[in-house]
């Protein structure tokens, strides 16, 4: 059975801990984890069960729906992180 994380689940993450990565909310061994450290933007940009790919899908063990999700969750916390990499670095800060 695959290790699934919801966008929920990263929703929460961000509001509890919004000044912390969310990269902490996917497991070690889950696809989700491999999309966040190796996905492309434009892979991310793709969460339509229909459109999903079949080789990650076999791999791992995922419906084209669980695939679907699991970009939608890592697709919103690379957003959070990339936002919150430019706010730790000063920019997009008044001033």
């Amino acid at each position: 059975m695959p290790i699934l994380v919801s966008l929920d689940e990263v929703e929460a993450r961000i509001s509890a801990l919004p000044d912390r990565e969310v990269d902490e909310t996917f497991p070690e061994g889950s696809f989700a984890r491999h999309l966040y450290l190796n996905a492309s933007e434009a892979h991310l940009a793709n969460s339509d069960p229909a459109k999903a790919d079949a080789a990650e899908c076999a791999q791992w063990g995922l419906t084209p729906e669980q695939w679907a999700s699991q970009i939608r969750a890592v697709s919103r916390a690379r957003k959070h992180d990339a936002k919150l990499d430019l706010l730790n670095q000063g920019i997009g800060r008044g001033g």
